[in-house]
């Protein structure tokens, strides 16, 4: 499923500071990123300290928001352009490494995950702000089925690079197939994990739980227990299960 890079704030931050109960306070902040509810939640830092890393955290969300959206403008898009009129792009190093990183993990998959199929994904309407239910033209499906996009189609670091267009430097990324639409939806909310953990412990932060629509990071722990998730029950409202995550458990 696409990932919609889309950011704006929902103003709900709280202290929960058990003073009188002898505890470290813990501090919770939510947000909106990638399509989807973020919350992180920092155990045993002030409240000034805590929400300045936190700012520092969403901060670098919308930074990966405006660099990685599939549909907007961002340098991922100019990429796919690129690809489509069979032009060589140069791109930051930063993308380039999660495009080595991607086609690893799509040949360690045998293919099963795929980010150079986001041409389909955009013919099955996930890349809109808004989704909406279609029902896409079977003949648009085969010719994208048939086309064959892969990760292997890529080339980082093509000799090619009298097309930086954008001025960026760094990589040359061409591919062998004008077929390839890169959409990292599946790859990006796990980058942005790694970001938010790298950020937190910058800040001298060791003690968190980074929460992007499911997909949860747990930095050291809650007090004396570790970190305590529920999982979704697929059809009713509520928890299905708890389980415990330890420090660098996803």
């Amino acid at each position: 499923m696409a990932v919609r890079y889309v950011w704006c704030w929902i103003a709900l931050c709280s202290l929960l500071a058990l003073s009188g109960c002898g505890k470290e306070p813990l501090y919770q902040e939510q947000g909106f990123v990638f399509g989807t509810l973020v919350e992180i939640s920092i155990y045993g830092e002030s409240e000034i300290h805590a929400k300045q890393a936190v700012a520092d955290v969403m901060h670098e969300f919308q930074r990966l928001h405006n660099s990685l959206h599939a549909w907007q403008p961002s340098e991922l898009s100019a990429l796919n352009t690129a690809f489509a009129n069979g032009e060589t792009r140069v791109v930051s190093p930063e993308l380039a490494a999660m495009l080595q990183d991607a086609a690893q993990l799509s040949k360690q998959s045998q293919g099963l995950f795929n980010p150079a199929i986001g041409g389909l994904v955009q013919v099955w309407g996930f890349h809109a702000d808004e989704f909406k239910p279609v029902q896409p033209d079977e003949s648009l499906v085969a010719q994208w089925v048939a086309s064959n996009p892969q990760m292997s189609d890529l080339v980082i670091g093509a000799s090619d690079s009298s097309s930086d267009k954008g001025g960026l430097g760094g990589v040359a990324v061409f591919s062998n197939n004008k077929a390839v639409q890169l959409d990292l939806g599946g790859y990006a909310k796990g980058y942005a994990l790694d970001r938010a953990a790298a950020i937190l412990y910058l800040r001298g932060i060791h003690h968190a739980l980074i929460n992007i629509g499911g997909n949860i990071l747990a930095l050291g722990q809650h007090g004396k227990r570790p970190w305590r998730v529920g999982i979704q029950h697929p059809r009713n409202s509520g928890a299905l299960a708890t389980l415990e995550l330890h420090d660098g458990e996803a």
